[in-house]
């Protein structure tokens, strides 16, 4: 999996982004979340990216931040959902929020998003309610989405890392170690917990 993109942005409109990459300029779909948090074109920027290849497509989305791109990639894990339906879904309600409706069983609130009714709503809550990790947790060690991202490309279960790094992020004994070594211990820890 491509994990980012590094470049300059040449433009920019509802629904998708060019980045000019060394002598490749990269087409992204991407959501008006990312597209609000762009630069302007011109600048430099970073975007996180998943890609979304069958016979007949290949599709690049991008994300400004890793939480976006984490609640995408859980999206689209439900059954029924796709990277299309995802996208549209964090365009219409911020990540925060989406989370926020899970764990609430909101239903109204993500049926509120065009083109997804109650019904997929109601599946999106049972697939994902208590799977999700906090933003909190997420964001209690620098770049923990990129310690996620690298054991799923290890080969390890996205849901299984995810429970993996969330246990070992209650440990005290990581807390007071420098940015560093925590994450290097943490990255230990969940592989140790992992191979059990």
């Amino acid at each position: 999996m491509i994990h980012a993109l590094y470049g300059k942005l040449t433009g920019k409109r509802d629904g998708s982004m060019l980045l000019l990459c060394g002598s490749i300029e990269w087409s992204l779909l991407i959501s008006h979340t990312t597209l609000s948090q762009l630069p302007a074109v011109g600048s430099d920027c970073r975007i996180y990216t998943y890609v979304h290849h069958r016979e007949d497509q290949l599709l690049l989305m991008g994300f400004f931040d890793e939480q976006e791109r984490t609640l995408f990639l859980d999206l689209i894990g439900v059954s029924g959902i796709g990277p299309k339906q995802a996208l549209r879904m964090l365009s219409g309600i911020p990540a925060s929020r989406i989370i926020e409706a899970i764990r609430k069983d909101d239903v109204t609130m993500l049926a509120s998003t065009p083109g997804l009714g109650k019904k997929t709503a109601q599946k999106i809550i049972l697939a994902l309610k208590g799977k999700l990790v906090d933003l909190e947790d997420s964001q209690s060690v620098q770049h923990g989405g990129e310690l996620l991202e690298a054991l799923v490309q290890m080969g390890y279960d996205r849901q299984q890392a995810r429970d993996a790094l969330k246990e070992v992020l209650k440990r005290q004994e990581l807390a007071g170690l420098p940015d560093e070594h925590r994450e290097a211990g943490i990255m230990r820890e969940a592989i140790r917990l992992l191979a059990q």
